[in-house]
């Protein structure tokens, strides 16, 4: 076992590196996780915008039911009347939409003349003025509409008929993740360690394999009595080792969350699907130059198409069907179904249990083909 051996001195010498490297991923999922909150039942409510209102046609019934209707809409402030009193309330934000509504603007629109405009001051750059500016347009446009269809409609009359069609509200459905009402902490740790332990892993296990893969090196081992074969499996051992040992440290602290009470059965289950995924990613093996990018870019992407960041039943069926051919995707499924569980048999793991047999049938393949590439290699180093 010179190889096994030689593998974990490799390890020791490189442990500070590595474990700057644990201790960031391992934190971080650790933070998300500890500020995680149950999903709860949503509703919509639209959000009415602070107004300001400036009547200077109060003579007008159009003008007046404008300003009854825009009192409905909106919190109206009622502030001075004066040009230093609205624009400091604009300033610090006492309200976001300052309408003026002119002498004669009524008469205007009763007459059907149009010539007469509202003013309006706003704050800059404010999403809530374009809003107020739409729902204002709408009630003019509609009495503007009326006034050409209907001639000789009265001022209440025409109130009554706008009120009426500005009454009328489109179903809102807030769409809610299946998956995330059956999450709880212990469970979105174990999905979030997907990408901690994905990115330790494979920095952890190429720093290791680049001393071995050193061309020097790997001459000497060529020359030397150990048998390919039995090199690349203790090779394969070191690496299942060092997946081992992430795989328990990164278990035992999701026991520290210790915001519930731990169901045994689950932690036992959700750290058997952690351990065949750590495992599964051990056989990624690269280069030195390749080593940043896989471990980033392959993390990061895998994780964000196959449910770690956004939960996959708010995926489409295109992101679906690509994921399906990861891993991560399969190992998220795993995480989703033994947290749905609330009784632990045979029969109610047999759905865990296939996606945790895929993710070793992952394991075997790229265990297969890191195995061909090397030695493909060493026989055209031969």
């Amino acid at each position: 076992m010179q190889v096994f051996k030689a593998y974990f001195k490799v390890i020791r010498k490189n442990m500070l590196a590595m474990s700057i490297y644990i201790f960031v991923f391992v934190i971080l999922a650790f933070l998300l996780t500890l500020f995680f909150n149950q999903p709860s039942a949503t509703s919509f409510s639209p959000v009415k915008i602070r107004i300001a209102v400036v009547q200077q046609d109060p003579g007008s019934a159009f003008s007046q039911n404008l300003e009854a209707w825009l009192r409905n809409q909106a919190v109206v402030v009622d502030l001075e009347q004066t040009q230093d009193s609205l624009q400091d309330a604009l300033f610090y934000r006492d309200v976001e939409y300052i309408l003026t509504i002119p002498s004669g603007f009524g008469a205007s629109m009763m007459d059907r003349r149009y010539e007469a405009t509202l003013n309006r001051t706003v704050v800059p750059d404010s999403y809530t003025s374009i809003q107020m500016d739409l729902q204002i347009d709408q009630y003019l446009n509609l009495a503007a509409l009326y006034l050409d269809s209907l001639p000789g409609l009265t001022a209440d009359d025409l109130a009554a008929k706008i009120d009426r069609d500005m009454a009328a509200e489109a179903a809102v459905i807030m769409k809610t993740s299946s998956d995330s009402q059956n999450v709880n902490k212990m469970t979105f740790f174990f999905i979030y360690l997907t990408y901690s332990i994905m990115a330790v892993m494979i920095l952890g296990v190429t720093s290791i394999m680049l001393v071995f893969n050193k061309s020097d090196l790997r001459r000497r081992n060529l020359s030397s009595p150990v048998n390919p074969l039995h090199f690349n499996l203790q090779l394969v051992l070191g690496n299942l080792i060092f997946a081992l040992a992430i795989w328990l440290l990164m278990s035992l602290l999701s026991l520290l969350l210790g915001s519930q009470p731990v169901n045994g059965k689950q932690f036992l289950v959700l750290s058997l699907n952690a351990l065949i995924f750590s495992f599964l990613v051990s056989q990624f093996i690269g280069s030195r130059a390749a080593q940043q990018s896989i471990a980033n870019v392959f993390s990061l992407g895998a994780c964000f198409i196959s449910g770690v960041f956004v939960p996959q039943d708010m995926l489409g069926k295109t992101v679906h069907t690509i994921a399906s051919f990861t891993p991560t995707y399969w190992y998220v499924r795993a995480v989703n179904e033994i947290g749905s569980l609330t009784s632990f048999s045979l029969q109610t793991l047999q759905t865990a249990g296939t996606y945790m047999l895929i993710e070793i049938g992952f394991a075997l393949a790229l265990l297969a083909v890191s195995l061909a590439v090397i030695k493909q290699k060493r026989q055209a180093q031969a």
